[in-house]
């Protein structure tokens, strides 16, 4: 065979074998544009300073977490506030710093991370019931920094509240090992239910900073974040929750009682982007720093089941995800402006976002489960 016969050859093997679909490379997924907008609050109407925490109402209100004043803000459809909940202090129902919110069709949560607190309200604002779960997870983490921009909160590895009232309280206190991610709680007895989530394999629960740059400088995943998740409520199927591994771009699915239904690992470009940033910044950095890994900041589920999540990445974008962990959509901004800090509003078909200088704008926003 002569070379140019085989060269031919070899040619013609590379474009099949890169076309199969077989190859999971060749696979493209489509993506929608998100470029329309409406401001519903401007910077000129001095509204909010600093909103890390944005939870979208059925009635087209907002539930707004502004760090800048310490309030939790109720706004209405014309971006007006109307109300507040609780107040900062360390009374019934005071905070000191909010980690997330959570909303279901009769109440309202507050989060309370530093004093180690879950507050249940009325949708109207009343406090119906405090819970302490400091007393079952230990003692409280180290206080937040001063925040002086709009940056999403952490919510890996934090408290969550179901649509029935429970609470998920992570497992991992650092310096220890557990078998499970999170455990179940019933908000009423303190009883546990159940542990739900496997603990990534090659997760580790002490912090060493030269293992910890070695894993990161060969381009792994550092062991002291493996284990870094958040749950997401699965709303076509409310017993069972979507267990997103953020640092290894990672989803599973089980059911309350801690059935695993499936585990799906995620291969996207902004993955490989923020792989390669983060082994980028690991290595211009002092031996003694670390950054963070995270491919995903935040995420929520249709009435049909699918599972929305947030990269990590500028301009921010969106994966959807069908009832089987497939990736079926991607979602990108085309303001670079957007922030991580945002929520879906299914049943108004809209996205609320915060911009990096404390607007809020809508975002018309249509899918479709595929």
């Amino acid at each position: 065979m002569s070379k140019n016969t085989s060269f031919i050859f070899c040619l013609q093997l590379f474009f099949v074998l890169s076309c199969s679909p077989e190859n999971p490379s060749s696979n493209v997924i489509e993506s929608t544009q998100l470029s329309n907008f409406e401001t519903l609050v401007s910077l000129e109407s001095e509204t909010l300073a600093l909103p890390i925490i944005i939870k979208a109402l059925n009635d087209q209100s907002l539930i707004v977490y502004d760090i800048g004043k310490n309030q939790v803000l109720k706004l209405d459809e014309t971006g007006a506030i109307v109300d507040s909940i609780g107040r900062v202090g360390r009374g019934p129902g005071e905070y000191l710093f909010v980690n997330n919110i959570f909303i279901s069709d009769e109440n309202l949560y507050l989060i309370e991370r530093s004093q180690m607190l879950a507050h249940r309200y009325s949708q109207g604002g009343d406090l119906i019931s405090s819970f302490d779960y400091g007393k079952i997870t230990g003692n409280p983490p180290k206080p937040f920094g001063p925040y002086g921009s709009i940056v999403a909160n952490d919510i890996d590895n934090q408290t969550f509240v179901t649509s029935q009232g429970d609470l998920l309280l992570s497992n991992l206190d650092i310096g220890s090992e557990s078998q499970f991610l999170f455990q179940l709680i019933d908000w009423e007895d303190s009883n546990q239910l159940s542990e739900i989530g496997e603990i990534p394999e090659g997760s580790s629960f002490i912090l060493d900073i030269q293992e910890f740059r070695n894993e990161a400088l060969n381009g792994d995943v550092p062991s002291f974040y493996r284990a870094n998740s958040f749950p997401v409520q699965d709303l076509a199927n409310p017993d069972q929750l979507f267990i997103v591994c953020s640092s290894i771009s990672r989803i599973a699915k089980y059911t309350l009682t801690g059935e695993k239904l499936w585990e799906n690992d995620v291969h996207s470009i902004e993955a490989d982007t923020i792989r390669t940033r983060f082994v980028e910044l690991m290595g211009r950095m002092s031996p003694r720093n670390r950054t963070d890994l995270k491919y995903y900041t935040s995420g929520a589920s249709n009435n049909e089941g699918d599972l929305f999540l947030v990269v990590n990445i500028k301009p921010v974008v969106i994966h959807q995800f069908n009832q089987t962990g497939e990736l079926v959509h991607k979602y990108i901004f085309e303001s670079r402006d957007v922030t991580p800090i945002l929520d879906f509003d299914f049943m108004n078909n809209r996205i609320i976002a915060a911009t990096d200088n404390g607007e809020i704008r809508i975002y018309p926003f249509e899918n479709d489960s595929k």
